[in-house]
């Protein structure tokens, strides 16, 4: 299968280096505003804001992990007609899961628990109601699922 050209419409909106890898990324939203969680291979994470034209923007916050997170996803809870936004982020050497909100300023700890992975393959972090729920599928092809609701 050949692979596509790119669109004439299609514009790149910023270029630049970051002068290291970061493997992991995950772009999130609060209060209207459009932010990017770069984490390298050695657990240290920056935050930057992407502009409305779709530029990376001012450096928010930057740190290090206690360990580097081999997954990391948003989720955003909706309850009570506010909406927050949280990183969900999973350590596979490390065994542990932990919870971050998110705000203007960048992330702050809210939970943080044991977690070991048992043969998943693939995740998903959501809300219901204001309760963390956390979906995992087994690596075999039955597809077998679990979903948990998380207390914190």
């Amino acid at each position: 299968m050949p692979i596509a050209e790119p669109r004439r419409d299609d514009v790149m909106t910023d270029y630049g280096t970051l002068n290291r890898l970061y493997p992991q990324t995950v772009t999130y939203k609060v209060d209207n505003k459009n932010y990017i969680l770069m984490e390298d291979e050695n657990g240290e994470f920056l935050i930057k804001e992407i502009s409305q034209k779709g530029k990376l923007d001012k450096d928010i916050s930057s740190g290090q992990f206690s360990r580097y997170f081999d997954i990391i996803q948003v989720a955003y809870d909706d309850k009570n007609k506010n909406t927050y936004t949280y990183i969900c982020a999973i350590s596979l050497g490390g065994k542990k899961m932990k919870l971050f909100q998110a705000n203007n300023l960048g992330i702050d700890k809210k939970y943080s628990k044991d977690y070991v992975i048992n043969g998943r393959k693939s995740f998903n972090f959501f809300f219901i109601d204001g309760l963390l729920h956390l979906f995992e599928c087994d690596e075999d092809n039955k597809g077998r699922y679990s979903i948990y609701s998380i207390s914190f």
